[in-house]
Parts: structure tokens; sequence; C-alpha cells
């Protein structure tokens, strides 16, 4: 039997934007409560829905939904459903194996900060490995973001030398910096990074109703050229988002980076998700607080998302695939 990643109550509900709701009931995976909506869906015909799916970091996508029998949309059986687990739905925060003596495989199913000591700790536990393997598979499928300094203790894996980043900009408004303060709460987040989110505060309390700058232009130049791996195929679907499309940006720099898979989400260029909650009703608006620069020079990425080098179809072993291509 499949450990469900969470269980969702589907609700019937018909109103102009929907059908039916997917609320989260239970959940194993960070970031998802009780409560939550997962999806909604206004249905095209009496197998068919289209409408939105939250992904990881409360972001949302438009998607459709096929409704068969006791599945829906493929992902989601009834409960009392008997269904053979396999290795790629197993849900993981981290993972990692030899594939082979020429390949090791990295598996991060999320940055988001409650994962970061995960990400710290298997990178660190396998160090001697990684750098004793040429190769690397570092599987991204399904990870929706979370904050960028999770995925810090990647950078080595993949650095080859100076990455340019382009900044974002926030509007200094009283909900935003609300908003900003609200993540000072996050117990999960480390010192450090709450001592940068300080500075973003008071830069925003000292600037209302103008444009602030997040974060500058610059090359990252502070990580170390590792001779292993020496090449990495990056493994990416239409759930990478967020975070996890800036870590992207960073790694595809790199001479040793190969991205496959299928273009990503599109959800960057307008980030730093904050929450609103509503007056009336037990809902919260989640919404983008900064905006890339990366728009002004024609380099956005949203609605198209990062394209991958190499293609894979859906029924192929992406896995197998990757590690063929590293090993030929």
């Amino acid at each position: 039997m499949i450990r469900p990643k969470y269980k969702i109550a589907v609700i019937k509900d018909k109103t102009p934007l929907h059908d039916y709701l997917a609320v989260i009931i239970s959940s194993n995976l960070p970031g998802w409560k009780p409560g939550m909506i997962k999806w909604e869906a206004k249905m095209v015909n009496d197998s068919i829905g289209r409408g939105i799916l939250y992904i990881l970091n409360g972001m949302p996508k438009v998607e459709g939904f096929y409704f068969k029998g006791n599945r829906i949309y493929g992902d989601w059986h009834r409960e009392g459903t008997t269904v053979t687990e396999s290795a790629s739905s197993k849900y993981e925060p981290v993972a990692f194996r030899k594939l082979s003596d020429k390949t090791s495989y990295l598996k991060i199913s999320t940055f988001s900060p409650s994962n970061a000591t995960n990400i710290d700790s298997i990178v660190k536990a396998n160090k001697a490995i990684l750098s004793n393997t040429p190769n690397l598979v570092l599987d991204l499928r399904g990870n929706g973001g979370g904050a960028d300094y999770t995925f810090t203790p990647l950078m080595d894996l993949v650095y080859t030398g100076p990455i340019k980043h382009i900044g974002n900009d926030l509007l200094s408004t009283d909900a935003n910096i609300a908003g900003w303060k609200n993540i000072l709460n996050d117990n999960d987040r480390s010192e450090e990074n709450k001592q940068s989110l300080r500075k973003t505060v008071a830069s925003l309390e000292a600037n209302r109703g103008k444009m602030v700058m997040n974060a500058n232009d610059f090359d990252i130049t502070g990580y170390k050229i590792q001779p292993n791996p020496a090449k990495v195929v990056i493994l990416i679907d239409n759930n990478c988002a967020s975070t996890t499309e800036e870590f992207l940006l960073q790694s595809r720099q790199s001479k040793k980076v190969t991205l496959m898979g299928q273009n990503t989400s599109g959800t960057l260029d307008y980030s730093n998700v904050l929450q609103a909650p509503f007056s009336c009703m037990q809902y919260v608006l989640n919404y983008s607080s900064s905006r890339s620069r990366r728009v002004d020079v024609g380099q956005g990425i949203d609605e198209t998302g990062i394209k991958p080098a190499v293609y894979l179809q859906e029924k192929d072993d992406w896995i197998k695939k990757a590690q063929e291509t590293l090993e030929h």
C-alpha cells in the first residue's frame, strides 16, 4: 500500500469559479496543514475538470483534472483503494543512493525551511561518496520551492565559476511590512537568515510608498570548484517552482550541469510569497511581494518556465535516462 502524502476531502461546491474543492484533511508534507485547499476545479464534461492546483510553496498552477473511477488526476485514490507502491510514488524529504560506481543519486523534495537541516545533513553524511564519484543525478522533480538559503549546501556540488545573479525589488506598503515581519516568527529559519530579514523590514519601514531593493545584482563567487562530481544532471518538471527555479538559474550557469526533463512552473519573477488573512472568512491570500529586475532585461521566466537542455517524456525512466547520459 502507498503511504499517502496527504489525505484530501473532495467537496462538491458549485460556484461560478469551481464545481469541486479539494481540502487537506491530514498531511505528512511540510507546509500542508488540515483545512488548506489543495485544488479547485470547474468541470468541462463528466470526467474532465480545469482549475487551479496549489503546489508545495502555495503558488497556484493552472491544471487539468481527470476523474475516473476511484482516481482523480491519477495522483489521488479513493480511501480504501488498493494501489501498488512504486519507487517514484514514495515521498522522501531527501534521499541518497549510489546508482553505480560512476553515478550517485540525490533527491531533494522541497526547499522549505523545515527541510534545511535534512538537506545539509544528507550532503555532509555523503560527502566522501560525492567527492569520489564522477557523476551525480540531482532529482528536483516536484520541488515547489521554499527559501533560497536552504540550497546553499548544494552549490559546492555544481559550482564551476562566477554566477551572475539578478536581484529583486519590494514595494514598501503596510501589508508587505507586516508580512515580512511575520516571517520572523518561523522557527525553522536560522538566526543568520532572520538577521537578513530584519534588515529587509527596516529598509521597508524607512521607505514607505517606494520601491526598495531587496537583493542587488552581483556575481556569486564564494564557493569552491570541486573535481567531483564532474558532471551533474538535474531532473526538473513543471512542479519545480519559486526557490527551485532560483537554484536552477544559478546552477545552469555551471559548466558541469545539464538540465533534463520538462519545463518548470514559471513562478519566480514575482516571488517572496506573503500571506494576508481575509477578514470575513477562514481563508488567506497568498501573494507575491517582490519583482525581479530580470523582467526589465527580457529574461523573465514566468508562464514559460525554465527549459531543460534535454526533454524527457512522461513514459521514460527519467533516472535511467539521466544515468545513461552521464555514463556515456
